[in-house]
């Protein structure tokens, strides 16, 4: 057999001998840049999900603004959307935590050193992290059981009634949990009930501010992945320089450097494996990366469209 690199074009014919250990070097870093390039599209779904979650609250809360919501119709109608935007949520909070772990076993091993790192850092947001646990509790309830949210609370309060002129009327829907509702879920877990029971309110339990301790949670945690795995990343990465050197000095420097693949060939010199190498997935990695990139302090953050008097 014969290891080389050649281009995924139609009839090209030419062939960059390796050896198989140069082969394998390359074949494994490309899979192993797969993966983590998989790990950060399944961060993306969960960040999106979460995006989708908030933008919903506040078109909600617009419209209450406007067409000014007192039927249990159409306050129920606004509950089932907010769950659904929870449900979705929660289950690619999941999704995330299963495949990262998973994702990382493929690279590393099941009982390696860095999966154990992970999982006990994952374990520490957990303990240390009321959000953390009431969201895993709640999740297990949705999946089966029932609803996250047992009602929303639109809100409207007059701001700064002492000034006529330029006092507002400040609108927001919050989704609260019943409490109650998960005590008669026996297989609720009844440490984060307790832990429930002593915060809640009379409304219920405001969801909002577990979320995004939740949500951010996770991020750090994602953020902890990358920094550990940078190095490894850098090495990896690298295969798209070794191969790009490869071929520009077998065809010149003005080469193309795209659809480039490396390749088996057997003994009579049809090819018999072929793997794309394309810069693209680095590329889609880092995009992703910078796009979700930080997320210290999330729950401490939120957005209006309040106009204020020191922004006119």
């Amino acid at each position: 057999m014969k290891f080389g690199i050649t281009r995924l074009v139609a009839g090209f014919s030419g062939f960059i001998e390796i050896d198989k250990t140069e082969y394998e070097y390359i074949k494994i870093a490309r899979a192993n840049l797969f993966e983590l390039l998989l790990l950060e599209e399944t961060f993306d779904i969960l960040i999106e999900n979460f995006q989708e979650y908030e933008a919903e609250l506040l078109s909600i809360a617009s419209r209450d603004m406007v067409f000014n919501f007192d039927d249990n119709v159409s306050m129920s109608h606004e509950r089932i959307i907010v769950s659904r935007r929870i449900v979705n949520l929660l289950s690619a909070c999941r999704m995330y935590l299963d495949q990262s772990m998973h994702h990382l076993r493929v690279i590393y091993g099941k009982d390696s050193e860095k999966v154990e790192i992970v999982k006990n850092k994952t374990n520490s947001y957990y303990d240390n992290n009321f959000g953390y646990r009431a969201m895993e509790a709640l999740r297990n309830y949705v999946q089966h059981r029932g609803f996250p949210i047992h009602n929303l609370t639109f809100s409207g309060q007059w701001l700064d009634i002492e000034d006529k002129e330029n006092s507002r009327l400040l609108h927001l829907v919050i989704p609260r949990i019943s409490v109650a509702e998960l005590a008669s879920d026996n297989k609720f877990n009844k440490t984060v009930l307790k832990e429930m029971q002593e915060v809640q309110e009379k409304q219920g339990l405001d969801i909002r501010p577990l979320i995004r301790e939740y949500v951010e949670c996770l991020g750090l945690l994602h953020e902890f992945i990358r920094e550990i795995t940078r190095e490894d990343l850098a090495e990896w990465e690298n295969v798209f320089t070794l191969v790009e050197e490869k071929v520009q000095s077998e065809f010149g420097e003005e080469a193309p450097l795209t659809h480039w693949a490396i390749a088996v060939k057997d003994k009579n010199e049809h090819i018999s494996e072929k793997i794309g190498i394309h810069r693209v997935l680095a590329k889609r990695k880092q995009a992703l990366q910078k796009k979700n990139a930080v997320f210290k302090n999330l729950r401490k953050r939120y957005t209006s469209n309040e106009i204020r008097r020191k922004d006119a």
